[in-house]
């Protein structure tokens, strides 16, 4: 066990196996560790440890008596209780199979019997740290600290793995001041990330400032961030503060930084390195202390390339960095999302509280949203407003372009274009209208990923990328509609 011990400190962890002699292995090889081991041999004697001591972690076997370790899984992250601790799962059967059953259940990671006892060791440590993450999260999004203050996190709709990464990230700078980009599609919600960057850092109690650096010109943009002085160009009769000082002592987000011109990255970089400004009109230098969190859609790197923006500010910008899901990669948050914008739509309009039928949702689903959560609000910005006193949103309701994206799935990712034959521009086959619309959706969905799936040669990555979804989420639908038995590997 020579370098592979490394102490877990006391850690409280559940260990669930029904084979007796895997079960003393893995708790002792946990106890050498340094870790507390409770023990269960099924999944219901799991579930009522789980939720009567609360462990650190939770290590457990797939298929046990009673109640195999997904069915408890599924359970523990259902309960209020249980469902921000971390669940490893072990298994000895095909590795697609689980890994997919897995991700539907909940559970964080997975490993393969018999394991490396350091690859086992590791992986507990990352969820007891995932598990301390997300007891933070849950902290501070149920701490009250004054009648009047927000909470960092309250304004984040989502409870999926992609969104809880996102959040652990912000907690793991929470007592730096160190810059800060954030990389994602324009409608990803980017603004609030940086707010709750502002929030949990140790500069929380003096202001957070935001400007889109794409949204003014380049001489407009330069007065707003560096103020002027009186004189510097008509109609400056007063010596102005721009946001660097206003901001002194918190923090100010550059929107889209990447539209920024050369000569301002060059001034920006000089913020970064230095702490000093320079007004415009002004020769004055003045000291500031401002944490810059950028963010931007555009490829910097290629930038970089091109020529279009500074590699030295690049570096200075991104010594801390969130990557931004899309909304087509969080697709598990979406009935959330969707069912909180229609809520406060609803209260804004003072309409009657709306529900979605299980049909709209699945036509959402079924969407690959180009406009991320902005062009979520905004649909159900305008549904509320079309859909009169009606209490359920059904498809009737939808823009078009939900049903013709449904459509798009048969007709045009269906078509010899993809499979190597002649192009067709046929309408929905026939049988569909025969189904529900679940059914059919589920048809025309199995067909779309079985297709790609053919034309990557079976490779997930690929076609997760061109089907515009996660690549746990296409081996959760490719378990779902059974074509791990199609895979020629």
């Amino acid at each position: 066990m020579d370098g592979v011990v490394e102490s877990l400190d006391g850690a409280l962890i559940l260990v669930a196996d029904d084979n007796e002699e895997q079960l003393f292995t893995t708790q002792t090889l946990l106890e050498s560790a340094g870790a507390d081991v409770i023990a269960a041999k099924d999944g219901s004697q799991a579930i009522h440890l789980a939720t009567t001591r609360r462990p650190a972690l939770i290590v457990m076997d797939v298929v046990m008596p009673r109640k195999g370790g997904l069915e408890a899984a599924l359970e523990l992250k259902k309960a209020d209780g249980t469902r921000h601790i971390p669940i490893l799962l072990m298994s000895s059967r095909d590795e697609l199979q689980d890994i997919s059953a897995g991700v539907r259940a909940g559970a964080e990671d997975y490993i393969r019997k018999p394991f490396e006892p350091a690859d086992f060791l590791s992986r507990v440590r990352s969820g007891i740290h995932l598990g301390n993450l997300y007891r933070e999260v849950l902290y501070l999004k149920t701490q009250q600290t004054g009648p009047y203050e927000r909470h960092p996190f309250d304004r984040i709709i989502g409870e999926g793995t992609a969104i809880k990464e996102v959040l652990s990230q912000i907690l793991l700078f929470k007592d730096s001041s160190a810059p800060v980009l954030i990389i994602g599609e324009s409608g990803t919600g980017k603004e609030l990330l940086a707010r709750a960057v502002h929030e949990t850092s140790p500069r929380k109690k003096n202001k957070f400032l935001a400007i889109n650096c794409g949204a003014l010109s380049e001489s407009l943009l330069e007065s707003q961030l560096f103020g002027y002085v009186k004189g510097a160009f008509t109609g400056a009769d007063r010596d102005k503060k721009g946001l660097f000082e206003d901001t002194d002592g918190g923090t100010l987000f550059l929107d889209e930084v990447g539209e920024m011109s050369l000569s301002l990255q060059t001034k920006l970089l000089r913020v970064l390195q230095e702490g000093v400004i320079t007004p415009v009109g002004g020769t004055e230098e003045r000291e500031v202390d401002v944490r810059i969190v950028a963010a931007t859609h555009r490829d910097l790197e290629q930038m970089i390339a091109d020529g279009s923006f500074r590699e030295d500010l690049y570096f200075r910008l991104k010594v801390l960095q969130l990557d931004v899901p899309s909304l087509r990669e969080r697709t598990e948050d979406l009935p959330l999302l969707a069912r909180h914008f229609l809520s406060r739509s609803c209260n804004s309009q003072k309409k009657p509280e709306k529900v979605f039928t299980e049909e709209a949702l699945l036509l959402f689903d079924a969407y690959t949203w180009p406009g991320n959560i902005r062009e979520l609000e905004n649909e159900i910005e305008r549904i509320v407003s079309v859909s009169g006193l009606a209490s359920q949103i059904g498809p009737g309701y939808l823009s078009q372009k939900f049903l013709l994206s449904a459509q798009s799935a048969t007709s045009t990712k269906h078509s010899g274009s993809w499979t190597g034959d002649t192009a067709t521009n046929e309408e929905l086959p026939e049988h569909l209208f025969c189904l529900s619309l679940r059914e059919a959706l589920a048809e025309v969905e199995a067909k779309l990923i079985e297709r790609t799936l053919e034309k990557c040669r079976y490779n997930k990555s690929e076609a997760s990328r061109i089907l515009g979804i996660s690549r746990s989420n296409l081996i959760t639908k490719v378990q779902l509609y059974g074509l791990e038995e199609n895979d020629p590997s």
